[in-house]
């Protein structure tokens, strides 16, 4: 499920890029023992956010080599605080506003502004509701942390707030468990900022896959082949 973001004000007629409905699973990290540091060379811009700290210039470079691999989503300006430095007057009105900003996952489905403070500044203050984004999952950004030190801490950081939310579901031949689990697709922004979401139903993975597909369920499914039984006996009849 997608859907078709609009700008007003200075990008009205700017084509916008699709806004994915809801994130991809969340899972823990396995802490790379060869992992290199991103090497920071003088000029190079970083972010820091706390101990972590991202080489700006180094994911700038590798979004504008592979822009395919990237999510360009649209943001609303209002959803982010107000930056606590002050801004320089001519680098504000600078600021390219057709040009994304840098999104990065900090903490499980939750997206930090690493670059694009001044566009930020510039839209708040010219009326724009909405700009456009590169959001980078934590896959994407880990390689341009730019100490071991900060890996390893992050590595910890994220692992400690992943969680699963398992979802029981007779699947498909339960009309009602269909019904159900055509509500919770509406959930999902909200479900998966926390926590992961992943649906288990009874059913091999091909199906899983075809009705996943056809009615925009959780990408993200179990088979239990036990609640089979369910079924035919008195343990069916709806989620569990």
């Amino acid at each position: 499920m997608v859907s078709e973001g609009r700008a007003r004000g200075p990008l009205a007629g700017v084509p916008q890029p699709v806004r994915p409905a809801y994130s991809r699973c969340t899972v823990r990290i396995q802490a790379d023992p060869t992992f290199a540091p991103c090497p920071v060379e003088d000029g190079d811009e970083l972010f820091p956010n706390g101990i972590f700290v991202f080489n700006v210039t180094r994911i700038l470079e590798h979004v504008a080599r592979h822009p395919a691999e990237f999510a360009l989503v649209q943001v609303s300006v209002r959803s982010f605080p107000r930056w606590d430095r002050p801004f320089v007057d001519a680098d504000v009105e600078a600021a390219d506003l057709a040009r994304p900003v840098l999104l990065a996952e900090i903490s499980p489905g939750s997206f930090n502004l690493i670059d694009g403070h001044h566009r930020l500044e510039k839209a708040r203050r010219w009326g724009v509701e909405t700009l456009p984004a590169y959001r980078l999952t934590v896959a994407q950004h880990l390689r341009f942390l730019t100490s071991a030190r900060a890996y390893l801490a992050f590595v910890r950081y994220w692992n400690g707030k992943v969680r699963l939310l398992l979802v029981h579901n007779m699947g498909p031949t339960r009309a009602y468990c269909t019904l159900w689990a055509d509500g919770l697709v509406g959930l999902l922004p909200h479900l998966t900022r926390p926590s992961a979401v992943a649906l288990l139903t009874p059913d091999p993975p091909e199906v899983q896959r075809a009705i996943a597909e056809s009615r925009g369920w959780p990408p993200v499914m179990a088979s239990d082949p036990r609640a089979r039984r369910g079924r035919s006996g008195a343990a069916g009849g709806g989620a569990r």
